[in-house]
């Protein structure tokens, strides 16, 4: 995996565990907040299968909760 420059290796592995494409120009936070919009459609960012029938506020939670434990789980070691 090349560690894109702006992310944390937290907010990497959990977008990646979650979304199958994301623009490599966008924050964690502005991700985030797109899948939190109810009218949000955008073809740049993609969730993985198992979860496209989640409402997009949902696999949010489910990025944001795996970012929390990826960071807890290595201490902040991974971070740029």
């Amino acid at each position: 995996m090349k560690q894109i420059p702006h992310l944390t290796y937290g907010e990497q592995f959990a977008l990646d565990e979650w979304l199958s494409h994301y623009p490599d120009d966008m924050s964690y936070a502005d991700i985030l907040k797109l899948l939190m919009e109810s009218d949000w459609s955008d073809e740049a960012i993609s969730v993985w299968v198992v979860v496209e029938d989640y409402p997009l506020s949902q696999v949010a939670e489910f990025i944001d909760n795996t970012r929390e434990h990826f960071d807890r789980v290595v201490g902040g070691a991974c971070h740029e």
